[in-house]
């Protein structure tokens, strides 16, 4: 995914590499240039499964230019620390003393949440993603609108820059 590019104020390249998730950042306010951050263990299966898990919001009318039809979805990642990390006997989901004997209650911590503006006709066809959360490190307000003005389904020819080659992929639990 390419998003701004060099007349823009934002500028990056978000690419999956030999099941390795990298991040290239040519210009942020800000942040000084970043041609490789290994993200992680990442594949378009994992983001695929990670969107199988998504809840449907509703049908939408996208207002631009040319109005879209789509079909809104909604996907999360929350952190659920383990009853040796946080007993369940002192937090509730909202995290105040629990009232009740409740052994559900859990402390759920999110992490990222992403709102999908999908073809109505093509669902495989983005038109809008919203994702907020610690993946959006560089902006203040932890969030992003990626509104796409044109679509490719064939892959294109990515090279990663040298600096990638040359620092180690941190890996991430369930990654390849």
């Amino acid at each position: 995914m390419i998003a701004g590019g060099d007349t823009y104020p934002i500028h990056f390249t978000n690419v999956i590499a030999d099941g390795n998730l990298y991040t290239l950042t040519y210009k942020w306010p800000g942040v000084a240039r970043r041609p490789c951050t290994p993200v992680g263990a990442f594949s378009l299966d994992d983001f695929n499964a990670f969107l199988e898990e998504s809840h449907y919001v509703g049908a939408e009318t996208l207002q631009g230019a040319k109005p879209r039809r789509v079909h809104h979805f909604r996907a999360g990642v929350v952190w659920e620390p383990t009853p040796e990390v946080i007993p369940p006997d002192i937090v509730t989901p909202m995290g105040g003393i629990p009232e009740t004997d409740d052994s559900d209650a859990r402390l759920r911590i999110p992490i990222m949440m992403g709102d999908f503006y999908v073809d109505e006709q093509d669902p495989s066809t983005f038109w809008q993603v919203l994702h907020f959360g610690m993946q959006n490190l560089y902006d203040p307000d932890l969030d992003e609108w990626i509104v796409m003005e044109r679509f490719s389904k064939t892959p294109g020819k990515m090279t990663l820059p040298d600096e990638c080659a040359s620092l180690p992929v941190p890996t991430s639990p369930g990654g390849p």
